[in-house]
């Protein structure tokens, strides 16, 4: 059993990996195919892999695909929308 993280880059090899595992299931549809692609990536994070199920990557690829359209047509600046109007989402607690 793997005791610790890797030490050395931890931050940098987690990035990596994060954004292969991203790359994979945006652009995977097999499976079996991306299972080998993610155990590849995985790099110093291999051993703390467990079974990885076809199936459920399958529909992870397809929900990465549906959030990241959605994600990337977003507008990209922090300034506020002059066609849409702002919403704030954030519930405040009622004032005793």
């Amino acid at each position: 059993m793997v005791n610790h993280l890797p030490d050395r880059n931890h931050d940098a090899d987690l990035a990596r990996y994060q954004a292969a595992l991203l790359d994979i299931l945006y652009d995977g549809e097999n499976g079996e195919h991306m299972i080998v692609a993610i155990r590849a990536a995985a790099g110093p994070f291999s051993p703390y892999l467990g079974p990885l199920d076809p199936m459920l990557l399958e529909v992870a690829a397809a929900l990465t695909r549906t959030w990241g359209s959605i994600t990337l047509d977003q507008p990209t600046t922090t300034e506020p929308s002059t066609t849409e109007p702002a919403t704030d989402r954030r519930v405040e607690p009622p004032l005793d």
